[in-house]
């Protein structure tokens, strides 16, 4: 004898199967991959005395120390305001990412760098130091 449960058991594991499927790629497509050593954009979410909190899309918040900046772009940095970061750990003791926008600019700066020799395109620039030999 079948019993009427098993059947409406058997059709909603179908119906259920498919959309636990498509659920699952959803969630996948929405998580971005985090990767230490690469650069990310992010939002920043607030700003205190010694850090700057940024939300990169993660489950956590990331952290950026205050020194990453000059005084001038503390001064005018907002929640919301967006920019990239290079991502420097997935996670500190606190679960939160661990940022560096410093070395989100080199990394700028050196492939801006790349690109203009590849290209010949000239580059201006400030001599800091003279090494004699």
């Amino acid at each position: 004898m079948i019993d009427s449960e098993d059947v409406f058991e058997e059709e909603n594991d179908g119906a259920d199967g498919a959309d636990r499927r498509e659920l699952e790629e959803l969630y996948d497509q929405s998580l971005k991959n985090f990767k230490a050593g690469t650069v990310v954009s992010g939002r920043v979410v607030q700003v205190r005395s010694g850090s700057v909190m940024m939300d990169l899309g993660y489950k956590s918040d990331g952290i950026i120390p205050a020194d990453h900046f000059t005084p001038a772009e503390l001064a005018q940095m907002k929640p919301g305001d967006e920019f990239e970061v290079y991502l420097e750990a997935a996670e500190d003791a606190n679960g939160n990412l661990v940022l560096s926008r410093e070395k989100a600019k080199r990394m700028h700066a050196r492939e801006s760098l790349n690109h203009a020799y590849e290209t010949g395109t000239p580059v201006k620039g400030t001599v800091l130091s003279k090494i004699k030999g």
